[in-house]
């Protein structure tokens, strides 16, 4: 649900690095385009659109934690911004894809009203299993595919286009013989074409806290057990009230001294204030959710339950490790196998520690000491050995917390056919291949400054316009 765009130096490095049409100036309108935004603060400031297809607002409700969160960032000098505009670097209440505080997609917005045209056809419960390619002339007519233990063949009258996802459409592609010579001959799959799909793989690390407690009595604190009321479940009916928050209500950009990137307004970390923190549900599902450890859910966050208490999540946006992806067989419906190589570079886990610390630093400003917020200090399993709230003690925290943010890319990365690293070109057609591209996240090519959702509806409405354009319809925008 959280709506973030990134930076726009990303797209403009995109555009550098031989991918024309990408820069901030040619996607931007693609973002505005498709926005139908409600935002208290930010409306008119001509980075936003409305009477497109994708709702994005402000949360309806904002606890004071929340609040004392954005006004302690400013006393730290840190300023007040709309993160979706061109500048990044400060504090803000989240956007979300919401309206009125419930969930709001692409599928709500786009999909159902024109669900039923003649010419639009949604097959369920169906399975890809590869593209179907004419080894002789390179060119894709068409995928197979399984649907109640049944194979069929749908052929393409123009193109075939993959939209799976970073991991999905690059196992799709080596099933169908386009990948990496040397992994396509482990498995025994014919070669067609040799191309470093999966050889590139960006997330976003990040860690589950710190963590802190609220000393005295808040009522509008977002803890499910004292949500439940049915005033609030008669608000949240009319669109207001706490469980239209969103939960993760705030957030900050920072730079760290750790940054690949040596412009002083691109930051590299994200800090996100989550009003529930892990104590709050002590499940296997929580567990599950955050890879916590049964041995550090009992000693570290179950203390937690039933307090008043919040956490951060920083994010680090711009990782300087690559991973990879491969397939672990040629059955379509086995998962790949992946390797983030999180922290291979120490700089990356230093950019995590420094980020909590800007939490902490934050979190011990007035607005947060009058709301009797302190610092959970309890030694987080295998840390205990370090000094508390040291550097070192933080970067202990990170890998022992590390999680992941599920924002992967770049395993079908776009950049023109001279650069051996890519997969698809600018019109983000497979390269070497006639009638297939790849339109979703796996086409980005660097660690963008955002979460992966609005970028997806941008690419979405970019490639479509393209498919349109290159084969002689009516499109929206040029590029």
């Amino acid at each position: 649900m959280i709506y973030t765009r990134g930076n726009f130096r990303d797209y403009d490095m995109w555009n550098a690095s031989g991918n024309p049409g990408w820069s901030y100036g040619e996607v931007l309108p693609y973002f505005i385009r498709a926005e139908d935004a409600n935002l208290r603060d930010f409306q008119n400031n001509g980075y936003h659109g409305t009477g497109g297809y994708l709702s994005v607002e402000d949360a309806p409700y904002r606890t004071l934690l929340a609040l004392a969160f954005v006004k302690s960032a400013q006393r730290v000098g840190i300023p007040y911004i709309d993160y979706n505009s061109r500048d990044q670097l400060g504090v803000s209440y989240i956007q979300f894809n919401t309206k009125r505080g419930l969930r709001w997609s692409a599928a709500r917005g786009l999909l159902n009203p024109i669900a039923n045209r003649k010419n639009l056809h949604i097959l369920t419960n169906a399975w890809v299993t590869k593209v179907l390619i004419d080894e002789e002339t390179n060119t894709a007519y068409g995928v197979e595919y399984s649907r109640n233990k049944q194979t069929f063949t749908v052929k393409a009258k123009r193109e075939v286009i993959l939209s799976a996802g970073a991991f999905g459409s690059a196992k799709l592609l080596m099933l169908s013989g386009i990948g990496p010579s040397n992994h396509l001959k482990e498995l025994g799959i014919k070669r067609i074409k040799s191309l470093p799909v999966g050889e590139t793989l960006y997330e976003h690390p990040g860690a589950i806290g710190p963590v802190f407690l609220v000393t005295k009595p808040i009522d509008n604190n977002i803890n499910f057990e004292r949500m439940i009321t049915i005033p609030n479940i008669i608000s949240y009916a009319f669109g207001r009230g706490p469980f239209t928050s969103g939960n993760t209500e705030t957030v900050a950009y920072v730079k760290t001294p750790y940054s690949p990137y040596a412009d002083p307004n691109w930051p590299d970390v994200e800090i996100i204030q989550v009003a529930l923190q892990a104590g709050d549900d002590p499940s296997p599902g929580t567990e599950n959710y955050f890879h916590i450890k049964s041995s550090i859910m009992n000693q570290y966050f179950k203390p937690l339950f039933n307090t008043r208490a919040f956490m951060y999540l920083p994010l680090l946006m711009h990782s300087r490790t690559k991973g990879s992806m491969k397939l672990k067989s040629t059955n379509p419906y086995d998962h790949p196998i992946f390797n983030y190589k999180y922290f291979e570079d120490e700089r990356d886990l230093k950019a995590l520690a420094y980020g909590i610390q800007v939490a902490i630093n934050i979190t011990g400003q007035k607005p947060f000491i009058e709301l009797g917020v302190e610092q959970y200090t309890v030694p987080l399993p295998g840390c205990e050995t370090i000094e508390f709230n040291t550097f070192e003690y933080w970067q202990c925290y990170v890998r022992v917390l590390t999680t992941t943010f599920y924002h992967y890319i770049g395993t079908c990365k776009m950049g023109p056919a001279s650069d051996p690293t890519t997969v698809v070109d600018a019109r983000l057609r497979v390269h070497g291949m006639k009638n297939l591209r790849v339109v979703d996240v796996g086409i980005i090519p660097t660690p963008p400054s955002a979460h992966l959702a609005a970028l997806a509806y941008m690419i979405g409405e970019k490639g479509a316009d393209m498919i349109k354009q290159d084969n002689g319809l009516a499109y929206g925008f040029s590029g």
